[in-house]
């Protein structure tokens, strides 16, 4: 591992601190706006937090029982997240380097935080337990709103996180809600299916959302020891196959073959032989390699996307606030405040990413707060810095510079590079 970073570490690309700088200026427009306190606020201040650390997030997804806990344990040398024949996994767990095992939970409604340092692979086993895994804490009855686990393993010492999600399809469909929830915050994805069948519908339509989600997508066939040699090479014909036609890729991807559990009995013996055929050897030194050389790419182009779907939807909310406050208290109560709310904004949201995506007329002529938001989103997204207009309360004047700055942000599309 070590000898693979060293020799793929002066390919690195110099950090680019124009988005870096763009995302400051989004934060302060949308700060100034919301406010600080604001859970809109706090998401762009984590993204920009997670790029100045250079903190990619590669999240291990899949269909229930595919072996994606014991993956982890296998690159991570140690059994470390518990595992069962029996859907386990039901809140995501963020794994991220420390020199020392630690255990971070955090609860939600503002209750105090807990640290733990266990000693032991199994008490690091048996302390998440407690809070992760369905049997000890059903539907989420502790309230527990993350788990992290700080562990020093090579893979992750770049600044790479790993998410270890609850699997899509069981008939525990909370689980499946968790593992939704946590693909906002996905910049990479290993994807996990087996040879036992070897992809489905649900795993499909999965794969349909995440290209909306990540940058990168990664796939790995578990419990490749049940095949023999040819078997495999027709797994791989056919998953390659299957996701050409489903339209899910554009070029041939490149697919990994393993074995979760001997990897991990390699890794715990030092069976050097049962580690490479294994496939875990492999693929960790390709993931290490791309990670050196394209991480930095990986993580600016999930970060201005989220970044930018956070802008959007805060300008959105801005004018559809505006507009409420402008409208009559009856027809608010007709229409149902809350639900009209909700409606508007994912209607606004809409509007607006189609605006600078086809260039089309956005009903832009909105409280400059909102419009000065929505001008960083468009920067962030090209990484072009675009004029807010000035504060005014002149609505004429309002359009005026609306439209001017309109005029300014599509030209900055036309001429800056395509957002990667």
């Amino acid at each position: 591992m070590n000898e693979v970073l060293a020799s793929t570490a002066s390919d690195a690309a110099p950090q680019d601190n124009a988005l870096a700088a763009m995302l400051g200026r989004g934060e302060a427009a949308l700060e100034a706006a919301v406010g600080a306190e604001s859970p809109l606020s706090a998401q762009l201040r984590v993204l920009r937090r997670r790029l100045a650390e250079e903190r990619l997030q590669m999240a291990i997804l899949g269909q229930f029982k595919r072996g994606k806990s014991t993956f982890i344990n296998a690159l991570l040398g140690a059994a470390v997240l518990p595992t069962s024949v029996v859907p386990l996994t039901a809140l995501a767990t963020f794994i991220s380097w420390g020199p020392q095992p630690r255990i971070v939970v955090l609860f939600k409604g503002g209750d105090p935080r807990r640290e733990f340092a266990p000693q032991t692979i199994g008490e690091i086993r048996d302390t998440l337990f407690r809070f992760v895994a369905e049997e000890a804490n059903p539907e989420n009855r502790l309230g527990v709103e993350r788990v992290e686990l700080f562990f020093p393993a090579d893979l992750l010492a770049d600044g790479t996180v790993l998410i270890d999600t609850p699997g899509i399809g069981s008939t525990l469909k909370h689980n499946t809600e968790a593992a939704f929830q946590v693909l906002p915050e996905c910049d990479a994805v290993l994807f996990v299916v087996s040879a036992d069948p070897p992809i489905t519908e649900l795993e499909i339509d999965y794969l349909r959302r995440l290209k909306s989600e990540t940058t990168r997508i990664f796939y790995v066939v578990n419990k490749a020891d049940y095949l023999q040699p040819e078997d495999r090479r027709a797994l791989i014909d056919f998953l390659r196959k299957t996701l050409v036609e489903k339209a899910l890729i554009d070029a041939e991807p490149q697919i990994f073959c393993v074995s979760a559990r001997d990897g991990l009995t390699a890794r715990e013996t030092g069976a050097e032989q049962l580690l490479a055929a294994s496939g875990i050897g492999a693929l960790e030194d390709h993931l290490v390699r791309s990670l050196v050389t394209e991480k930095r790419r990986w993580l600016d182009r999930a970060v201005r996307s989220k970044a930018a779907d956070v802008l959007t939807h805060a300008a959105a909310e801005l004018d559809l606030r505006q507009r409420a406050l402008a409208m009559p208290l009856e027809e608010l109560a007709a229409n149902g405040t809350r639900q009209a709310l909700r409606h508007g904004v994912a209607l606004m949201c809409r509007k607006a990413d189609h605006s600078y995506r086809g260039r089309s007329r956005w009903d832009h002529r909105c409280e400059p707060a909102a419009w000065r938001v929505f001008c960083c989103r468009g920067a962030i997204r090209n990484c072009k810095a675009i004029s807010p207009p000035a504060t005014t309360r002149n609505p004429r004047a309002i359009g005026q510079s609306s439209d001017r700055d309109l005029r300014s942000s599509e030209r900055g599309l036309t001429s800056a590079p395509a957002a990667a």
